[in-house]
């Protein structure tokens, strides 16, 4: 694909890659460029350098996805290069509590999903379409010092090539983009964290966007702006237990030299990892530290996105009237939003089955930090 003439939308526009992608867009003569982020000052900041639109937008959230499409297709008509590219890290280990877990698999994995969901219908009405999806050469090979990060990029890589075999003969192209280090505020703000490592040899997000414009011109699958990845990728394929052996050896060496934290009593009891909620105070009410807001975000996001599934019809306002309703029994909701009576069933059991491990979890706490 050559960008001149075609509508493209990016993810995380705002900063870093996705910066750098949308003004390179609007150099080779883009109809359109769409600057989706989350910071929505940083997407009208790089929409009004590239005289393309900004949309404040969450991938996490499906809504915003396809609110993003829909406001893409009314200013240009359609949409030819989706460029799914927003991604946080987070590091450590099976430690990395559920909240983060949860977190880093909506941004770095669903991300690609739902945005898939929404563009990939009008592309496959079209027969012609292109879907770009950041992923990491943590994809290829893995993140020392992040299992977050490694599995989530592992599975994004996984769903960029399902979607190549499936729909490539609906004329669907689909680019996995592959680097290691870009000096992106993500890799430049770790500090000490298991991607600091990465700066030595990191690229600037031009050269990361060059690589993305001949990779697109090639339909290239894999697009690598570190060739070098492409050679650790076939000595991994070719002898997996030596390649893990210098990954260990890497590893200790980074250890060593205090770039990496050391690995020692990292891994404590998930009981006490889980959120803690002030039973005093119901669950949909005032949270009353940070664990509970992190609890609470999780009813919340559930509760939207079976929101979306229930009622994919409903209008924003109307959403929010349920929601500012809301009660486990559903009472209080105006009767034009109330559930479908096996669809109310099933929501408040999913929604008890959350609260009811919140407590389970909250036992356990009390009864573990309990004095002998």
């Amino acid at each position: 694909m050559y960008i001149d003439g075609k509508v493209v939308v990016v993810t995380g526009g705002g900063h870093g890659i996705g910066r750098a992608l949308c003004r390179r867009f609007a150099v080779e003569g883009a109809h359109g460029v769409v600057v989706a982020d989350i910071d929505a000052d940083a997407a009208r900041r790089v929409a009004s350098e590239t005289g393309g639109l900004a949309v404040a937008a969450d991938v996490a959230n499906e809504a915003d996805m396809h609110r993003l499409v829909g406001l893409a297709n009314n200013a240009f008509g359609q949409i030819d290069l989706f460029c799914s590219n927003a991604g946080i890290a987070v590091d450590g280990g099976p430690e990395v509590p559920d909240f983060d877990w949860d977190r880093i698999w909506h941004v770095n994995v669903m991300g690609h999903v739902y945005a898939t969901r929404a563009v990939l219908p009008q592309m496959l009405a079209r027969g012609e379409g292109y879907l770009l999806q950041t992923v990491s050469a943590a994809g290829l090979l893995s993140q020392i010092g992040s299992a977050p990060y490694s599995v989530t990029k592992h599975a994004a890589l996984g769903f960029a090539e399902w979607l190549s075999i499936t729909y490539y003969d609906a004329g669907i192209r689909v680019s996995a983009l592959c680097p290691q280090g870009v000096k992106t505020d993500m890799l430049l703000d770790s500090g000490a964290g298991a991607g600091h490592f990465l700066t030595e040899g990191a690229l600037e997000p031009e050269q990361v966007a060059d690589s993305v414009l001949q990779g697109l011109a090639q339909e290239r699958f894999l697009i690598l702006p570190h060739p070098e990845v492409a050679t650790y990728f076939q000595r991994k394929a070719s002898d997996y237990d030596r390649w893990l052996r210098g990954m260990r050896r890497l590893q200790q060496r980074l250890m060593e030299s205090n770039m990496l934290p050391s690995l020692k009593a990292k891994v404590v009891s998930t009981t006490m990892q889980q959120p803690v909620w002030n039973f005093e105070q119901e669950p949909w009410d005032r949270p009353h530290d940070e664990t509970d807001v992190n609890l609470r975000a999780y009813f919340d996001r559930m509760r939207d996105e079976k929101m979306l599934q229930y009622r994919p019809e409903w209008t924003d306002e109307q959403v929010v009237e349920w929601d500012g309703n809301f009660k486990l029994d559903d009472e209080a909701a105006p009767a034009e939003l109330m559930l479908g009576c096996s669809e109310r069933e099933v929501f408040l059991e999913e929604y008890r089955q959350v609260l009811d491990q919140a407590i389970a979890y909250r036992s356990r706490v009390r009864t573990d930090t309990q004095p002998a």
